[in-house]
């Protein structure tokens, strides 16, 4: 998700010179995954409908806010730009309402690019 901390020191004439650096990765994506088998759900076909929207129709002004709750408090801008649900990435929930219960057993991958920080 985000870059450890990188630390610089550089000699001056009198001592040095240190500089630390908090940020993120801005060329790498960051994928969530949620894995399911045939027999093990991981999310809704509400809940896996949510970020295939977003990435359908974005935002006309700004960026989406993703909040990683689990790994820290900051919030970031993001692009989406994959969702895909069973290695797919055209999403079709038909098959998911008449076959599947309402449930996604498969794996769905939501990948993004941090823009900045919200």
């Amino acid at each position: 998700m985000t870059n450890r901390p990188q630390v610089k020191t550089e000699l001056t004439i009198a001592s040095a010179q240190i500089v630390q650096w908090k940020g993120y990765y801005p060329d790498r994506s960051v994928k969530e995954v949620w894995r399911g088998s045939d027999n093990r759900s991981r999310m809704t076909a509400l809940h896996a409908a949510a970020p295939v929207r977003v990435f359908a129709y974005p935002p006309e002004a700004g960026y989406i806010t993703w909040c990683p709750k689990d790994r820290t408090e900051q919030a970031y801008h993001i692009q989406i730009e994959s969702v895909q649900v069973g290695g797919q990435d055209i999403v079709s929930f038909d098959w998911v309402a008449l076959y599947q219960g309402d449930v996604i057993p498969f794996e769905v991958v939501f990948q993004f690019r941090i823009i900045g920080e919200a």
